[in-house]
């Protein structure tokens, strides 16, 4: 069958059977881009899919259901992306949300789904307790990360169900019920789908004619959670996300309305004219990264076994259309196949590779299939929003095979929508105001006389103060320009050598009394700047520069004006609420905002009104009017105030409601008889009849989901995707970060102007008073590669802040520096410090830096640890231990010789003889041995050593005596029960302890060089500091065991069995750990040259800072390894199993990574100069930063894995799976692509 599409559509066709015949089913997908607070466009189309897995993995989750469905019952509504923290920050819990809306007016959500995201957390062995989440700045929304687990059918994939899994789930359901919660698709094959086919195998779906049972639950072939799965949509519903985008907190976009149509054409069958078939919208998929969406139609129809000839041979024309709109079909000829037929399918170039299906089934086109070009002179009309045939100069009408058919374009849409048939403001896109255009519609001054005759019970508390009215002139819009190093900074200094930067975050030496923290950003990318963040608490004295307070507020988000529950839209800045504190985390605010929060209070003699006004320096005069309850009449007339005594200065009691753009959780807006008035109003625009529709009175900070600041974000797309994202577009205005209302964005105050705040206390008394005069300022100390500099980074007072209520102040400095990258490496550390403004000259940079090292070397001294006075302590320890010693001898001797009576002299003398042949060593040996030891530490005396010789000759064993210093070298005690015995500093060099029982010994700083330790259980002895050289412990279990500091070369360890043990800073060199069991050991700062761990289990091991060459791990399991800042320049990970492995800051320069499956490692900043990684399973691995300079990755697959800001110059990809890798910012010079998938990538 010929499929023709005369608008960006992806049509096939699916043949299958039920017991009453044979049916077609016609699926047809668009592809829009979502614009916020705006109608989603038309774009060029994804293809067709099956089911598509992360990793393309059947045993992960679905990123894409499969379209090949025959029916669908319902709607699905999916969603695939992330939870991001606010744009700079990380933060441990983040609530999301996907919510539907109809066109309808006033219509209910068709879901409205929330999830609760957590960072990685873990469940304590031992209690059951959570640790506490982990920050984060990106989560993805995958089942992985839900609560499940190989023993949990209904999330094979999750975590946390399985109790022997300590991981915790990341999404969590807002009802805490243990259940997997997601917005993606669910695989066929899980419970949740699969009960659906009472039996049938589903393994039938994959024929090429698949046949269907007559009872067939058609529910199986909706992917979507039940909870997202609606009746089918009309193509016109809003969209609304959470939390889900990398710098948009709320997407709200439109879906343009549009419905598919298709007709078929397949004569003798149908009339030539052909049949339209109608198509139900079924799917929904949204991609909240790339903010863009597609919809799925299907229609079907019956067909007869003797028709399948013809339908082969018949055509199918699809388009997309308004409702009522009727479509003029091209002529039959004018539609026929083209010459070329169909294009082969092939994979997209925007999204996962398209599937196809066996070419068994001769009428159907493949799924997945591109459709066939237009023929020749047959053009769609031209489309004003993308996709084919949209090019810009291209503003032909259509041609004349398609003169009936009606354009339609954006503007049609949005004029055919209603504000009240809107679920959110909807307003036309307009630009920014213009400073002259915002002052025209500002009144030069407060009418004062308007007010008295409106109010007469107001007129003796008006007084107008002093000081200039709200300026209409221009307020300047500076660009957010980071500071940069000039002629004045001062360079580097012998004197004072910089110091070296010793966290991965800048550090901050902070001298103000206020906290201070930093933002890592791109105000320019693909430069990176740093955002610094000053945040002082004061409080306000009458008559006097305020105060700075005890206890200082730290950092915090939007915080909501009322007392919402966690998780609700209102309680994070949504429309249904307003703020009460704005976010501190700004990148950069062109404007100062100054806000007030608290009440309105009614002043004595004045019934019915209260003037609430906010006065800052010469820059800001604003007044409210707070009125009492007041109603609609019949007539249309505003009932008299009632009583009143204080009003909450907030959006809800001003002027708007749902449908008003400016403000939706205000009051009065569509007003009628009987609702309530607002209680905060405007002076010179009172309201004066129902209709009046004044901007809203409020001082208090604007949300940001609101329109007028959403308005200024910017615009998303395809451009934006390649060039700019995560970060905002290049037209994102940046007064979208001020928060305050337009009249309160005022220049950058100093920050000692005098204030006063009218009708905001009970008592009356107007509250004056003066900004405290605080300068804050900082210094950037560069390190020495980054030059040694110590530079000023100018701080901007933008926010002030007022509570009346509590008399709080607030005020924010906020400054921007230019830095090398994100980490800014080259900052050795930020100096903080405030000043009083107006006594003395400000300090200058010279005495700032003399303070800043003053201050450094003071916080060094105090660091050092005191002198250890261990050893004196310790001086008289020996003799009470020799006391207890040789009690606990002569007790175990006598044991032994009544034992040794009773058995009988000839045959205990035996026995001892044999016991003293099998040693190995004669009594001589064992004096001597004693006696050289006689110079050892207290713990085993020369009377006490004797016992214990005479308990060896016995056969005795030794456990848990104090046998420190003891001369063993060369003994034979092999089986011996030698638990908890103490053995520290003892002379054991070669001896045969093969077998032995070691459990909780302590060999701590002894010489066991050569001895043999095979198959001898040391769970958990300790072997600090011991000297094993040479010795061998293969087969040994050394659980938990402590050998930290050990040394430990050439010692075999072939087969042993050492989970949770602990090698940290010992000598490896050469030793053989084969086949070894190490998970979850700790060997940090090891030394590893030609170390050998062939086939080993190293998973969850901590090998931070290890060093060594030449170290092999062919074969390993690596999963979950931390090998962050290791030097294994050379070594061998050929074959590794490395799933989750962290090799951040790793110099692995020239390893070879051969076949190595190291799926979702993180390389960051990693050194993988000329190193060979051919074949390697690196999906979605994180490479940012890293090194791979010469390195060969041939054939290797690196699918969605990220090399932002990467240096691949030279790198060998031939052959290599790129799709849709990430290279933003990577170099790419003499890079060797050859034969390389590079779709859905910058290198495309």
């Amino acid at each position: 069958m010929h499929i023709l599409s005369l608008r960006p559509l992806a049509a096939s066709t699916i043949l299958w059977r039920t017991p009453a015949g044979l049916s077609l089913s016609i699926p047809l997908k668009a592809t829009f881009q979502l614009a916020p607070e705006a109608v989603a466009s038309l774009t060029s189309p994804l293809p067709l899919f099956h089911d598509v897995f992360f990793e393309q993995n059947a045993g992960r989750s679905l990123y894409v259901a499969s379209d090949a469905a025959p029916h669908k019952p319902r709607a699905d509504v999916l969603l695939t992306g992330s939870a991001y923290a606010p744009p700079g920050q990380r933060v441990p819990h983040r609530w999301v949300r996907l919510a539907i809306f109809g066109g309808a007016p006033a219509q209910a959500p068709a879901i409205d789904k929330r999830i609760q995201v957590v960072g990685e957390r873990r469940r304590d062995p031992a209690t059951g307790q959570p640790s506490a989440a982990a920050p984060f700045a990106r989560l993805p929304i995958r089942y992985e990360l839900a609560h499940g687990g190989a023993t949990f059918p209904e999330n094979p994939v999750g975590m946390g169900a399985d109790p022997a899994d300590l991981r915790l789930p990341s999404l969590l359901d807002p009802s805490n019920r243990p259940a997997p919660v997601g917005f993606g698709p669910i695989p066929g094959t899980w419970p949740q789908r699969r009960r659906a086919l009472a039996g049938w195998d589903p393994a039938l779906l994959s024929k090429p004619v698949p046949e269907l049972p007559t009872a067939m639950d058609w529910g199986y072939f909706n992917a979507a959670p039940r909870d997202q799965q609606i009746p089918y949509l009309q193509g016109d519903e809003w969209i609304l996300f959470e939390g889900l985008h990398p710098t948009a907190a709320q997407v709200r976009s439109r879906l343009p309305g549009l419905e598919a149509r298709v007709l078929v054409r397949a004569p003798p069958l149908t009339d030539p004219a052909g049949v339209e078939l109608r198509a139900r919208c079924d799917t929904l998929w949204i991609d909240a990264d790339a903010l863009r969406c597609t919809l799925t139609w299907r229609a079907s129809l019956a067909v007869a076994e003797h028709a399948l000839e013809a339908l082969d041979r018949g055509s199918l024309v699809a388009t997309l259309a308004l409702p009522g709109e009727r479509v003029a079909w091209p002529s039959p000829a004018a539609a026929g196949p083209s010459p070329a037929g169909p294009s082969p399918a092939g994979p997209s170039p925007a999204g996962p590779s398209p599937a196809g299906r066996s070419p068994a089934a001769p009428p159907v086109l493949p799924v997945g299939a591109t459709t066939a070009p237009l023929p020749e002179g047959v053009r769609p009309p031209a489309l004003p929003f993308g996709g084919p045939g949209a090019s810009a100069g291209q503003a032909s009408g259509p041609p004349a095979v398609l003169a009936g058919t009606r354009e339609f374009n954006l503007q049609d849409v949005m004029r055919g929508l209603r504000q009240e048939d809107a679920p959110f403001p909807l307003a036309p896109a307009r630009p920014p105001e213009s400073a002259e255009t915002e002052a025209a519609r500002q009144p030069a001054e407060i009418p004062w006389e308007s007010l008295k005759q409106a109010f007469p019970a107001m007129a003796a508390h008006i007084e107008a103060l002093g000081g200039a009215p709200l300026p209409t002139a221009t307020l300047p819009l500076p660009e957010p320009e980071p500071s940069r190093p000039t002629s004045e900074d001062l360079a580097a200094s012998p004197d004072m050598p910089p110091p070296a930067r010793t966290t991965e975050n800048v550090p901050v030496l902070n001298l103000a009394p206020f906290p201070a923290f930093t933002l890592p950003w791109q105000v320019r990318p693909p430069r990176d700047s740093l955002t610094i963040v000053v945040k002082g608490t004061f409080t306000l004295v009458p008559g006097a520069p305020a105060a700075i307070a005890p206890d200082q507020e730290l950092p915090a988000g939007d915080t909501p004006a009322g007392d919402a529950p966690a998780g609700d839209t209102a309680a994070e800045g949504g429309p249904a609420q307003g703020l009460r504190y704005p976010s501190d985390f700004a990148i950069f605010k062109p404007k100062a905002d100054v806000l007030l929060v608290g009440h309105a209070h009614r002043p004595r003699g004045a019934e019915a009104a209260a003037l609430v006004r906010l006065r800052l320096g010469d820059a800001l005069d604003r007044a409210v009017v707070a009125v009492g309850p007041r109603r609609w009449d019949a007539l249309g007339v505003p009932t008299a105030p009632e009583a009143w005594s204080r009003i909450p200065l907030r959006f809800e009691h001003a002027f708007g409601g749902p449908g008003f753009d400016a403000n939706p959780a205000g009051t009065g807006y569509g007003a009628r008889a009987g609702d309530a008035l607002p209680s905060l109003e405007l002076p010179e625009l009172l309201i004066r009849a129902a209709g009046d529709t004044p901007p809203p009175a409020c001082f208090a900070p604007v949300p940001a989901a609101w329109r007028e600041r959403l308005q200024k974000i910017g615009t998303y797309g395809d451009r934006w995707r390649k060039t700019r994202w995560p970060f905002f577009p290049d037209d994102l205005d940046w007064t979208y970060f001020n928060a305050a209302p337009a009249p309160q964005q005022i220049p950058y105050p100093r920050g000692d102007e005098a204030f006063e705040l009218w009708s905001v206390r009970p008592d009356g008394e107007v509250v004056r008073g003066q900004l405290p005069g605080v300068r804050v300022r900082v210094f950037a100390q560069a390190t020495e590669q980054g030059g040694g500099g110590f530079s000023e980074v100018p701080m901007r007072l933008d926010t002030v802040w007022f509570d009346a209520d509590a008399l709080r102040l607030v005020l924010v400095w906020r400054g921007l520096l230019d830095v090398a990258d994100e980490d800014a490496s080259e900052i050795a550390s930020l100096f903080v410090v405030s000043e009083p403004m107006g006594k003395g000259e400000p300090m200058t940079k010279s005495e700032a830096r003399a303070r800043f090292f003053a201050e450094l070397a003071a916080r060094e001294a105090a660091e050092q640890p005191p002198a250890s006075n261990a050893e004196s302590a310790n001086d008289n320890a020996g003799e009470g231990a020799e006391t207890a010693l040789d009690a606990q001898i002569a007790e175990r001797l006598a044991t032994a010789r009544a034992r040794r009576r009773v058995a009988g002299g000839a045959a205990a003398a035996g026995a001892v003889a044999e016991a003293v042949a099998a040693a190995d060593v004669d009594g001589e040996d064992l004096s001597g041995g004693a006696a050289a030891s006689a110079d050892a530490p207290p713990g085993a005396p020369a009377a006490a050593r004797e016992g214990i010789l005479e308990l060896l000759r016995l056969g005795e064993p030794l456990a848990g005596l104090d046998l420190t210093g003891i001369d063993l070298s060369g003994a034979s005690l092999e089986g011996r029960d030698l638990g908890g015995a103490l053995l520290q500093r003892a002379n054991l060099r070669g001896a045969r302890l093969d077998g032995a029982r070691l459990v909780e010994a302590v060999l701590a700083g002894a010489d066991c060089e050569g001895a043999s330790f095979e198959g001898a259980d040391l769970t958990q002895a300790d072997l600090t500091g011991a000297n094993v050289q040479g010795a061998r412990f293969s087969g040994a279990i050394l659980a938990l065991a402590a050998a930290a500091d050990a040394r430990c070369e050439g010692a075999v360890f072939e087969g042993a069995r050492a989970p949770g043990a602990s090698f940290a800073g010992a000598a490896l060199r050469r030793a053989r750990f084969d086949r070894a069991d190490l998970s979850g050991a700790e060997m940090m700062g090891s030394a590893l040259d030609e170390a050998s761990f062939r086939d080993a289990t190293l998973d969850d091991v901590k090998l931070y800072g290890a060093s060594g060459s030449r170290v092999i791990l062919d074969g390993a399991s690596l999963a979950d390894l931390r090998a962050d800042d290791v030097a294994l320049r050379g070594s061998s990970f050929r074959r590794v199993k490395g799933p989750g492995s962290v090799w951040e800051g790793a110099d692995l320069t020239e390893g070879v990574f051969e076949g190595a499956a190291l799926r979702e490692a993180s390389f960051t900043r990693a050194t993988l100069d000329r190193a060979v990684l051919d074949a390697a399973d690196l999906r979605d691995g994180r490479f940012r930063k890293a090194r791979l300079r010469g390195a060969r990755l041939v054939e290797a697959n690196l699918m969605r894995a990220a090399f932002d800001s990467a240096d691949l110059e030279r790198a060998d990809l031939r052959g290599a799976n790129l799709y849709q890798a990430e290279t933003w910012k990577a170099r790419t010079t003499e890079i060797d692509l050859t034969g390389a998938f590079v779709a859905g990538t910058k290198l495309a």
